[in-house]
């Protein structure tokens, strides 16, 4: 038996104690699902930033996959709170030439936005 690493998560242990799914490990089939899920709002929240916000500017690609990598927020949560705030966010950075500054203003509004929603959330839990 050898030594994998989940896809997932990184975690590490026995072949025999991971599934095996698309060439790849994952520690158990939830862990699987639930990175599955999280992946296909990744792609779909890259597609949008590409396509809608930045005009097919392909170039930018591998900065706006770096900003997902590093974000601290759920895909979820960033995909649901584009799809509210994509209009206004386009209207925002239309005349803006740098696009570095595009995309670091794209991912301020959303990860604020998440932030503000947890926040929400959390107190609404706090005060039941």
């Amino acid at each position: 038996m050898g030594i994998v690493k989940c896809n997932a998560s990184g975690e590490m242990g026995e072949n025999s104690e991971f599934i095996y799914i698309e060439g790849k490990h994952y520690k158990s089939q939830e862990i699987y699902d639930k990175y599955k899920i999280s992946s296909g709002y990744r792609k779909k929240i890259h597609k949008i930033i590409i396509e809608e916000c930045l005009n097919n500017d392909k170039s930018m690609a591998s900065l706006v996959g770096k900003k997902l990598k590093d974000t601290n927020s759920s895909y979820e949560d960033l995909f649901n709170v584009l799809q509210d705030r994509k209009v206004y966010i386009t209207s925002k950075i239309i005349g803006m030439n740098n696009r570095v500054g595009k995309i670091n203003y794209i991912f301020k509004v959303l990860e604020n936005e998440v932030s503000i929603i947890n926040h929400m959330d959390n107190d609404i839990e706090y005060n039941k």
